[in-house]
């Protein structure tokens, strides 16, 4: 590794920690299942010692359980220290990242601009940059990934490339937003501590920190803990459970001291012969009849009256409530529901609680005096309960949030009902997919890209209620296409054809991107691809990658190598060589263009046998000649290759004399030039008389210059007045006016470039 990211490297030493965690946390949960199942007891056998025994348990469970979050989450800030990475968008990447429970791959080899996320249910690649090389480098790591995981881990999700803040801390709200719902199971947490040592990475193993981060803080190097640990605060869903928890001990509680305090005294069903010891002022009788045969008739009293009159004085859609006529003497009476006995009331009437609706009941009584004797069983009466016939409310509420491209959850609000709500019934485009009694569903088998769910409610009764609002949208597509093959080519001097199979998608290839020699060089619809402008006679290698619409590639396809075919073919003779114009210093020359097999030549030029220049042009111009000078020229061409052609025809060209004219704006009424000779002798005094220009108020005279790089002159009346004035000798030519080749105009003692 290039850097560590954290120091010392902690993975081994918190996967110990969140084991140790899981295992305190295990047995607390086994002791909240143990109270749970003593408050039952306690329920259906009325006893206050299952009671508090599961108020004792559950005690411990619940203990247990925040003990061990507590020193995980203690244990994992130990483990965390100051990071050592001057990178601000890492620093900003993981500070969002510890605020949830993820876990955090750090600094893998190679790559310290990637960072690899875990979730419960999902892995993410975060990409700190853009570019093909950091895109191939997210791709190596996303292989080593499926190399190591299975299930959803096994191929980390691309995150879009991020190159601000803004943008690397919307990546990580988006992944801590949707995903980080869920702790680690213990199998996905041993795998990558496996991978992290194997791989000499850090692993950090989150739960919610406090947001005490800033890029600040992060970017600052010291071995102190970047933050300060103040202990996990009570979720959301802890604090409904220890709700239920309350709830389920107060109703145990009120259950069981109604039960022991009511006049009706419920009993075990028919396979129990001994009913529950009671007091002795209200202690079930036993009927003389199973007594042993050994007992003296003698003492036994005459049977208890039938009762009569059985009815219904009311029924409700869960439960009945019965009376019959009065039978003196009796100490209670049995009720029968079914052929069971239900009760052991002393009073003549019984409701009968808890029934289905809609529902046939048979009900008989028999009554009992304090001997034990048990009279005839009454006429047997039939009734059915209220039929259940309001349905519930709709779900209301109804949210989708697309976990995969075939993973889909849906949550909702719940539906209430007069009496119990037994489940709901999602449907996904019209079809019913599956039943649950919760308020959430995972949609585990999607199969269409477009999706819409809806939600029903339903009671014991089978009264459904309307349909929720809809939810949907468009799953993600996170399936790559498959490769292209069969890849083959043609080739000509500077391009090559390439051809494949067309890959195979499960929503659609969008196209193609060419790659030569490792360089993305191209993309197409079409499964061809023409790469021009090459050198002939050279080597290039290939790769082709499939991409769909959702921006998912292919794995390369093979490496196809390609050689351009040799250019032995010279170009044709350059044509029409010509003088085009001529200077004193300069000869311009145009020709014909020549032709050649590969498209493209360049000419050289040559001037008395020896090559003084290039050009792609058909024309060209030689400068740095000198003047009054004959030359001979002639061209020929070259292709790419370096094949030439045979030379044109020679032209041949003559450079101008070099000359200089001079306007002179009247000083004297006839100016006369003294001027140098271009042999170096001057004239003769006063000089050459100019002439009338065809400027009004200007003379004009033109001179050779011959080889000499400027005219010194002077200017006279022709009478012995000089300007400049001593008048320029042999010796002191120095003292003249100087005249480079071209036209000048003379005026008030300045020199100016051009006519007037």
């Amino acid at each position: 590794m290039s850097a560590n990211f954290f120091f010392p490297t902690p993975d081994l030493r918190l996967l110990a920690f969140w084991q140790k965690a899981e295992k305190t946390a295990g047995a607390g949960r086994i002791l909240m299942i143990l109270g749970i199942l003593c408050f039952l007891s306690a329920i259906c056998l009325t006893s206050w010692f299952w009671f508090f025994t599961g108020i004792v348990f559950l005690g411990a469970g619940i203990n247990l359980l925040i003990y061990s979050r507590k020193t995980w989450s203690q244990q994992a800030m130990e483990c965390s220290y100051t990071i050592n990475e001057p990178s601000t968008l890492k620093a900003v990447a993981v500070s969002a990242l510890l605020q949830n429970p993820t876990v955090l791959l750090t600094g893998f080899p190679g790559s310290p601009d990637l960072i690899l996320v875990f979730t419960a249910i999902h892995a993410f690649i975060l990409q700190l940059g853009t570019g093909e090389a950091m895109e191939s480098r997210a791709l190596a790591l996303k292989e080593e990934i499926k190399s190591h995981f299975t299930g959803p881990w096994q191929n980390a999700e691309l995150c879009q490339p991020a190159v601000s803040i803004q943008e690397i801390s919307a990546q990580c709200d988006y992944i801590a937003g949707e995903y980080c719902t869920e702790p680690l199971a213990k199998e996905l947490a041993d795998v990558i501590g496996r991978f992290a040592a194997s791989a000499n990475a850090v692993v950090l193993f989150g739960r919610p920190f406090p947001k005490t981060f800033s890029a600040t803080t992060l970017e600052r190097v010291s071995p102190a803990p970047a933050v300060t640990f103040t202990g996990p605060g009570m979720l959301l869903k802890h604090g409904l459970a220890l709700v239920a928890i309350i709830i389920l001990m107060a109703g145990g509680f009120f259950f069981i001291n109604r039960l022991n305090s009511n006049h009706t005294v419920p009993v075990s069903p028919p396979a129990e012969t001994a009913l529950k010891p009671q007091p002795e002022q209200f202690r079930p009788p036993v009927n003389l009849m199973e007594k042993e045969e050994g007992t003296a008739a003698s003492t036994r009293k005459p049977n208890p009256d039938r009762p009569e009159g059985l009815r219904v004085s009311q029924r409700t859609m869960g439960s009945i409530s019965l009376t019959w006529q009065p039978v003196p003497g009796t100490a209670g009476y049995e009720v029968m529901r079914n052929n069971r006995r239900v009760a052991l009331t002393r009073n003549h009437f019984y409701t009968d609680e808890g029934l289905r609706p809609g529902t046939r009941y048979t009900y008989t009584v028999r009554a009992y005096n304090n001997d034990n004797s048990f009279s005839e069983p009454s006429e047997a009466f039939s009734a059915t309960t209220v039929k259940d016939t309001i349905p519930p409310t709709a779900p209301t509420n109804l949210t989708l949030n697309i976990v995969s491209g075939k993973k889909a959850r849906l949550n909702w609000q719940p539906a209430t009902d007069n009496l119990a709500v037994d489940g709901y019934e999602v449907f996904r485009n019209g079809r019913k997919i599956g039943v649950t009694k919760e308020t959430n569903y995972t949609d585990e088998q999607v199969d269409n890209e477009n999706v819409s769910y809806t939600v029903r409610a339903f009671d014991p009764a089978r009264n459904y209620s309307k349909h929720s609002n809809p939810a949907g949208g468009l799953l993600p597509d996170e399936i790559a296409p498959t490769t292209p093959g069969n890849i083959t080519f043609s080739r000509t001097l500077q391009s090559v054809r390439l051809s494949w199979s067309s890959a195979q998608d499960n929503r659609g290839v969008a196209g193609y991107a060419v790659y030569r020699d490792g360089q993305k060089i191209g993309t197409t619809q079409n499964t061809f691809f023409v790469d021009e402008g090459l050198t002939p006679d050279s080597n290039y290698t290939y790769t082709i990658r499939a991409y769909d619409l959702a921006n998912n590639y292919s794995r390369p396809s093979e490496t196809i190598s390609v050689r351009t075919l040799a250019d032995t073919t010279p170009p044709s003779v350059p044509g029409q060589l010509k003088v085009a114009g001529t200077g004193s210093h300069t000869v311009r020359l145009s020709w014909a263009a020549a032709t050649d097999n590969s498209g493209h030549v360049k000419y050289e030029i040559y001037r008395d046998g020896d090559k003084i220049g290039t050009t792609t042009a058909t024309t060209f111009t030689v400068d740095n000649l000198a003047p009054g000078n004959s030359y001979s020229f002639r061209v020929k061409a070259v292709d790419q290759s370096g094949n030439s052609s045979a030379f044109s025809a020679t032209v041949h060209a003559e450079t101008e004399k070099s000359r200089v004219t001079i306007y002179y704006r009247k000083g004297f009424t006839t100016p006369y030039l003294h001027y140098q000779q271009t042999n170096g002798i001057w004239t003769v005094p006063p000089g050459v008389a100019m002439s009338e220009a065809e400027v009004a108020g200007y003379t004009k005279i033109t001179v050779e210059l011959g080889y000499a790089d400027y005219l010194l002159c002077a200017f006279s009346d022709g009478k012995g007045k000089w300007d400049p004035n001593p008048p320029p000798l042999c010796q002191r030519g120095d003292s003249a006016y100087k005249f480079k080749e071209g036209t000048w105009t003379f005026e008030n003692g300045q020199i100016k470039a051009g006519s007037p």
